[in-house]
């Protein structure tokens, strides 16, 4: 998804509780990155980070453990695209 973002010219803010895999994302173009385990709330550090607007798509692979954040990070008529559900079925 990061790749064809960045091909598409968008901005990337990636996430992953790995700080190696970050590291990773950031060399793949990455723009932004964000631990989720260091910052549970990241949903809020993507507002911040787009000046409060919100990204205009999401791709979703936890579920219910981490749609909340997702809802959050995205702007008002943006997208989110629910690929997994990594996080379990219940919620």
């Amino acid at each position: 998804g990061l790749q064809l973002a960045r091909a598409m010219g968008a901005s990337v803010i990636a996430t992953s509780s790995s700080d190696a895999k970050l590291e990773k994302l950031r060399a793949l173009g990455a723009d932004h990155t964000i631990n989720y385990r260091d910052n549970p709330e990241w949903g809020k550090e993507v507002r911040s980070l787009t000046g409060g607007r919100g990204v205009d798509h999401v791709i979703e692979v936890g579920g219910p453990g981490t749609l909340p954040q997702s809802i959050t990070a995205c702007r008002i008529g943006g997208h989110i695209a629910l690929i997994g559900v990594l996080t379990g079925r219940a919620g």
